[in-house]
């Protein structure tokens, strides 16, 4: 009965033990969550808003940037539109970013000046469709979708291959109607030798309904701002309140915004990397969260966040157990003062029988000695 009593100290001693490190596990838990790189939050706006694309690029991993020079009412760009919005769905955001420039105000309502004097004075372009990739790489007029197809994909791949010197990061994006906010982050991770730098943030909308007279209705990608800034020193921070033009007659249920930013060298036209970021905008009154769920459900699930905390709880479990250890010390204590009783009383009682019988021993063997003594 007393190492069942024994026992259940133990058992009990264990659980007080384990009661009072839970709350401890619990803090230290949520000091490691907070203590991580918050991710910012989009602004609310009136409308519903989230994001669902990456919007980082790896720092060695190249995103290729390729823009197409489009008209709504040019026969041949109708097979290079479709080429393109195959391969946007062929390659993920982080290997392919799409623009669509529409330059020819006379018959587009999608013509801005900001496109005009992209096609015109910086790549000096004279006929459409005409199609560049990461700023270097020309391929001008249409033909069948396929070919045309297979001869974007080539170059884009031929590009994958090649590493980058930067890294961009689209932190922050959000809006409202035809206003919005975009803040990036660019760093030149490794020595690229390229020196006379421009950022260029393109904002476009995607899926607005317009026919020109091609066969196409659904006009992809198509660029409505492209604003620029210089890159200096090694790592930039650029921002920027936009206003769009008022497109709310070719939107139907919902208004696609996407971002991409991107570096170029003005004097190569070489485009070293870029980041594109695409945001889903209904037109109906409720609100979801902002673009930062995605990335902090990213970092969340990343093996940085996991290991962090499968270490903690290594930790505080380890710890656990020598509070449990300790605990269990002044039972064990008593265990051993009560066990030193028992023994000693046992010893004392053996020692005493054995005095006893010793004595008896030695009466017996003085009456055999005076039994001889009386013999002789």
């Amino acid at each position: 009965m007393a190492k069942d009593a024994n026992r259940l100290n133990i058992t009990k001693a264990e659980s007080a033990s384990i009661l009072r490190v839970i709350p401890v596990m619990f803090l230290v838990f949520i000091m490691l969550v907070t203590s991580f790189p918050q991710f910012p939050e989009a602004r609310e706006t009136d409308t519903c808003m989230s994001a669902e694309a990456e919007s980082s690029t790896p720092a060695e991993n190249r995103t290729v940037l390729l823009e197409l020079f489009t008209e709504t009412w040019c026969p041949p760009c109708k097979n290079a539109d479709l080429a393109t919005e195959k391969l946007r769905e062929d390659y993920p955001n982080t290997q392919l970013a799409v623009l669509e420039y529409h330059y020819d105000q006379r018959g587009d309502p999608f013509y801005t000046d900001e496109t005009n004097n992209r096609f015109n004075h910086f790549y000096d372009f004279d006929s459409w469709p005409s199609a560049m990739i990461d700023g270097h790489i020309v391929e001008k007029g249409g033909g069948e979708v396929n070919d045309v197809y297979n001869k974007y994909a080539g170059h884009v791949d031929s590009e994958l291959e090649n590493k980058s010197h930067f890294y961009i990061k689209i932190v922050e994006a959000h809006h409202s109607g035809s206003t919005g906010y975009v803040r990036s982050y660019i760093a030149e991770r490794t020595e690229s030798g390229h020196r006379n730098l421009t950022i260029f943030t393109a904002i476009f909308r995607d899926h607005l309904y317009y026919d020109g007279g091609n066969g196409i209705t659904d006009q992809r990608f198509v660029v409505r701002r492209l604003l620029s800034d210089g890159f200096y020193g090694h790592t930039r921070v650029v921002e920027y309140n936009f206003t769009l033009p008022d497109d709310s007659a070719y939107i139907k249920d919902s208004d696609n915004l996407g971002i991409v930013v991107f570096v170029q060298d003005n004097d190569t036209h070489e485009v070293l990397q870029s980041s594109i970021k695409i945001l889903y905008t209904e037109n109906h009154g409720t609100t979801h969260p902002g673009s930062g769920s995605s990335d902090r459900g990213a970092f969340y699930s990343s093996p940085y966040f996991i290991a962090g905390v499968s270490g903690t709880i290594v930790v505080l479990v380890l710890g656990a157990v020598v509070i449990m250890r300790k605990r269990s010390l002044p039972v064990q204590r008593k265990e051993s003062v009560s066990s030193r009783t028992v023994s000693k009383k046992r010893l004392s009682s053996a020692s005493k029988g054995t005095g006893l019988s010793q004595s008896h021993i030695g009466k017996g063997t003085e009456k055999a000695g005076k039994s001889g003594k009386k013999g002789d």
